[in-house]
């Protein structure tokens, strides 16, 4: 059984993506159902609650036969026996941080395909906990319903990026007070595009979790 602590359970069309620090291997891990959906919204209910941020997570999962396409993370849920065990201390967050700039790849909010496939499977990176050196909240330019977080790297590259974490949503909706002082779990999709006839598909980055200090 892994023992993973949870650092992000967002919101996606199709259900919700959870990911997290193996706590044995020290790595990332994105569990995924075994056609690579989204998990369903109730099976992110464990010991009757809500899976949340810093909840150190039992679950049996196996390495797919194949790596997803840029998502080397991922791993197949082997069955629904998950257990919520204790909670992760705010203060071992830090160990997790990563400073690497620029974030998964790119210096913005996006990563072309090419860029990834010119890079072997064993450097593809699709999960980054962050802390950002500035950080502000906005509703997206396009669309006001969705909010974006913008912030800086260590390097000084600038990043707008969509928010799917529901929690952080609700209370910016609410207009609640955000701390300054937050960790973010920044996450690659898989490659996407409107109209593939017009635009190659892309990897976009999202904001998966604001976790206040």
């Amino acid at each position: 059984m892994a023992r993973i602590a949870i650092l992000a359970n967002s919101k996606r069309p199709d259900g919700m993506c959870l990911a997290g620090i193996d706590l044995d291997t020290r790595q990332w891990v994105r569990p995924v159902t075994k056609t690579g959906d989204g998990i369903p919204t109730m099976r992110c209910i464990v010991n009757g609650k809500m899976l949340s941020i810093r909840d150190i997570l039992e679950c049996d999962l196996i390495q797919p036969r194949t790596i997803a396409e840029f998502q080397r993370e991922n791993q197949t849920i082997r069955n629904w026996d998950w257990q919520v065990k204790r909670r992760l201390k705010a203060s071992a967050l830090d160990q997790f941080v990563e400073d690497l700039s620029p974030i998964l790849h790119s210096p913005n909010d996006r990563v072309a395909t090419a860029v990834l496939e010119a890079k072997p499977p064993s450097e593809w990176k699709s999960l980054q906990l962050v802390r950002p050196k500035w950080l502000e909240f906005g509703r997206h330019y396009y669309d006001p319903h969705r909010w974006v977080a913008h912030f800086r790297d260590g390097d000084g590259n600038h990043y707008s990026l969509k928010i799917t974490d529901p929690i952080i949503t609700r209370r910016l909706e609410a207009r609640e007070k955000i701390g300054k002082k937050c960790l973010l779990t920044v996450s690659m999709t898989k490659p996407w595009t409107h109209n593939p006839k017009e635009k190659p598909p892309t990897c976009y980055k999202l904001v998966a979790a604001v976790i206040e200090l």
